[in-house]
């Protein structure tokens, strides 16, 4: 019925962007240590999330894979299930690190270009608001100015649009 609603609401709206499917992390939560709550998701389980998102969502543009909940590998592999979008870099993550999730926040550009071409995937820079910057060529570094904040948080001046 959750995703019922969301469906509805974006028939009614048509304001939501994307959908961000994210698996409970449980290791060291309070309401699992005192076992009122089961473990997050299997693998099977997230993979299943995406793939009838994707489906049954068909008026939601964009379905999200979240590394950070994933790991790099099983995030990519989302791609494959029905999300269309990596994630970026997030400046500032704890609500996964302190539940005991450990795979990180930050991720060099240059990074993501590698993780998403070796599937056979083209990068696509683009803005929070999904408007599409530019298609990344893995064969022409350096990949030029960067939107966007650093991870550190540092600004950066937007590449000018040719």
């Amino acid at each position: 019925r959750h995703l019922e609603r969301i469906r509805q609401l974006q028939d009614r709206t048509g304001a939501i962007t994307e959908f961000v499917p994210l698996s409970f992390v449980h290791a060291n939560t309070p309401l699992y240590d005192r076992g009122m709550v089961e473990g997050g998701a299997t693998t099977d389980e997230d993979e299943l999330m995406i793939a009838v998102s994707r489906l049954f969502l068909d008026n939601v543009e964009h379905v999200q894979s979240s590394w950070v909940k994933y790991g790099d590998q099983q995030g990519l592999k989302m791609l494959f299930c029905g999300a269309d979008d990596f994630m970026g870099t997030i400046l500032s993550e704890e609500i996964t690190k302190r539940a005991g999730g450990g795979f990180g926040e930050a991720r060099s550009f240059d990074e993501y270009v590698e993780m998403i071409t070796a599937i056979g995937r083209v990068p696509v820079e683009r803005s929070t608001d999904y408007e599409r910057r530019r298609r990344i060529d893995p064969d022409d570094p350096p990949f030029g100015p960067r939107l966007g904040p650093r991870a550190d948080g540092t600004p950066l001046v937007e590449a000018e649009r040719r």
